[in-house]
């Protein structure tokens, strides 16, 4: 199986796809609340998130990295906990 990173559709949960949880239906979804999951070649993720650093969005690598294995239910609730853990603001 390739390498590949999974995220969450209705929270901000991503990790690789072996640190998912399956519900019910045997669908992947995140371990914390039980959002079902999409997938992306982890290449593919990793030149996106570079992507927008370099897209005059300093910090996002970052941001990311930290947000690894963390559920949040939006971008907002996410950038402002990481705020608070880093002091370092995030502009998405």
């Amino acid at each position: 199986m390739p390498d590949l990173v999974v995220y969450g559709v209705n929270c901000m949960w991503w990790d690789d796809i072996e640190n998912a949880s399956t519900n019910p239906n045997c669908l992947p979804c995140c371990p914390h609340c039980g959002s079902i999951l999409c997938e992306q070649y982890k290449t593919t993720w990793e030149k996106q998130v570079n992507e927008y650093e370099l897209n005059d969005n300093p910090g996002h690598k970052n941001f990311i990295a930290w947000l690894k294995g963390k559920c949040f239910k939006s971008i907002h609730e996410a950038t402002n906990a990481y705020y608070k853990a880093t002091g370092v603001a995030v502009n998405v």
